[in-house]
């Protein structure tokens, strides 16, 4: 398994969202590094499944990798596997100030 983290330069949802994607590329290329050279990010698909779960394809194999992917301004961040029956969950959280008595005990 391996993650990425990649930063976005916009509060753009669209940019963040890309930078998900992006993240996610560079996980999948990392992780499939052991088994297939030379793999370029960009034949690396991240599409998703018909409950909206992304996944990663290399184009022109059909085989897919498994992916998550979490955002949380300004940073995205995506782990992949290929290794098989794995399933992955990733969370990202911008740490925030609260006020004094924001929660109660």
């Amino acid at each position: 398994m391996t993650t990425a983290l990649v930063r976005s330069v916009s509060k753009n949802r669209r940019a963040l969202h890309e930078a998900g994607e992006e993240a996610a590329r560079h996980a999948i290329q990392s992780a499939l590094r052991a088994t297939r050279l030379g793999i370029a990010t960009e034949s690396i698909l991240i599409e998703k499944d018909a409950m909206g779960k992304p996944y990663g394809r290399i184009q022109g194999d059909s085989s897919s990798v498994a992916v998550s992917i979490s955002h949380s301004f300004p940073y995205a961040l995506a782990t992949a596997t290929v290794s098989g029956g794995i399933a992955l969950g990733a969370d990202i959280e911008h740490i925030r100030d609260f006020a004094p008595g924001t929660w109660k005990a």
